[in-house]
């Protein structure tokens, strides 16, 4: 009979079959262990060393632009002018184009008398632009001015544009004034290049509507100009109100009141008024700060309210302040063929132009100076795989930018030190930002001098 203890004492059999297959199926699964960890560790050190190496890195290369600011202006127009006259009638047929320049005697056009007195204005309207097209085509017959083909149709474009304007502005009125302007402008280049069917025929037709519109009213004899000069359909009521002499010895307090004036009533026979210098003025109302930017001499471009994008040239002559205010009257020789030189000009002008380095804000950084501690303003660029600091001097500051000092600019104004401080910042040992340069815009644990990659 076998003995129970020494059954029980004796040793396992690791030696077997089973044995030997459990220990070969622990290794694999170590294996797989110490290799998951190593990878855990490579990828977590790799982690580490990315944050520390400043990822998701941003640069931007230095640019120089021209930063412009604008002011709106509301003008009234100071001109040379006279207001002319028939014997009589109230309403008006014109040989002449408006705003046409015309030599000493020459005849305007024919006046009328009508007893409806309703009817005028519209009537007037339809004369006007009978009167404008006649004139544009018998000018180019006649031979009196040659035009140029080109300009005709550069003409005809801007009538064009201003059509689109007025429509989408919902201007009715204006609409069909633009309306006549291109059809005036496209029978003067169809005359000139020969398109289409024979224009005189057209200007045969054009007179004729224009005498079916007279039929019946009064005659009151013709009217003429006794100077040169330009002239202009019908009449504002302000020429009298805006004195041509007073532009440069008027008060800020006298030209409030010339604005707050009513227009005059155009008298019985008032058929136009010409215009005799290419010379004239502006004046403006604003306040003290406003005018301060402006300096006597000074011209700037002004881009007009009209539809058209027409640019006039005006120069600064007088600026006058009061308690109220500030005038401030500009002068100019500009006159566009077609332009209309209403009494109140709308426009803008750029008062400052500033150019440099445009900078983000955020890009800006500051080092204490190794000399006197102070901060110095400046940039971090990216030389090679190298941050490097760049000092900077800001010209003026923007929402969400700034505008740098060029280099060009800042070693003038470095040349323009004392020795003192010019030694001071040759010390510290920093450059200025140069043109395309690599700011750096974005990126973590930058410092100076650190190695990217």
């Amino acid at each position: 009979m076998a003995d129970p203890h020494r059954a029980i004492s004796a040793p396992l059999n690791t030696s077997g079959p089973t044995g030997e297959r459990r220990k070969k199926s622990a290794q694999p699964l170590l294996t797989v262990g110490i290799v998951l960890l190593l990878m855990f560790l490579l990828t977590f050190a790799v982690y580490q060393c990315a944050r520390h190496l400043t990822v998701e890195l941003n640069t931007l290369r230095t640019q120089e632009i021209v930063d412009s600011s604008f002011a709106e202006l509301e003008l009234y127009l100071f001109r040379d002018e006279e207001i002319i006259t028939a014997s009589a009638g109230n309403v008006f047929c014109y040989d002449v184009r408006n705003g046409e320049k015309v030599p000493v005697d020459t005849p305007l056009g024919q006046a009328y008398t009508t007893m409806d007195g309703a009817s005028v204005r519209s009537l007037q309207k339809q004369l006007n632009a009978y009167g404008d097209r006649i004139a544009s085509l018998a000018r180019v017959f006649g031979g009196t001015s040659p035009a140029d083909a080109a300009a005709a149709a550069e003409k005809a474009e801007s009538g064009y544009r201003g059509v689109l304007d007025a429509a989408a502005s919902g201007s009715i009125g204006d609409l069909g004034e633009r309306a006549d302007g291109l059809l005036s402008a496209l029978d003067t280049w169809r005359a000139l290049t020969g398109s289409g069917e024979d224009r005189t025929m057209d200007a045969d037709a054009l007179r004729a509507a224009q005498a079916e519109l007279v039929r019946g009213l009064i005659p009151a004899g013709g009217f003429s100009t006794a100077r040169a000069g330009w002239f202009y359909y019908g009449s504002d009521g302000y020429e009298s109100i805006f004195p041509y002499d007073q532009a440069l010895t008027m008060s800020p307090a006298e030209f409030r009141q010339m604005v707050a004036a009513p227009a005059a009533e155009a008298g019985f026979g008032t058929a136009g008024h010409m215009v005799y210098t290419d010379e004239w003025y502006a004046a403006a109302l604003m306040t003290v700060e406003d005018a301060s930017v402006y300096r006597k001499g000074t011209s700037y471009r002004l881009l007009c309210d009209d539809g058209l994008g027409t640019v006039l040239t005006i120069t600064v002559e007088r600026v006058e302040s009061d308690g109220q205010g500030a005038l401030v009257v500009f002068s100019s020789q500009d006159m566009p063929e077609g332009f209309a030189f209403t009494r109140r000009l709308f426009g803008r002008i750029a008062v400052n132009r500033i150019s440099g380095y445009r900078i983000p804000t955020g890009a800006l950084v500051t080092q204490p100076s190794p000399v006197t501690g102070d901060d110095v303003t400046g940039v971090y660029v990216l030389e090679g795989n190298r941050v490097e600091f760049r000092r900077i001097m800001i010209s003026v500051s923007r929402e969400g930018y700034v505008i740098a000092h060029t280099s060009s600019e800042a070693a003038v104004m470095l040349s323009a030190m004392s020795e003192a401080q010019q030694q001071q910042i040759n010390d510290e040992g920093w450059s200025f930002l140069q043109l395309n340069d690599r700011i750096i815009t974005g990126g973590r644990n930058l410092y100076e001098g650190k190695t990217i990659g």
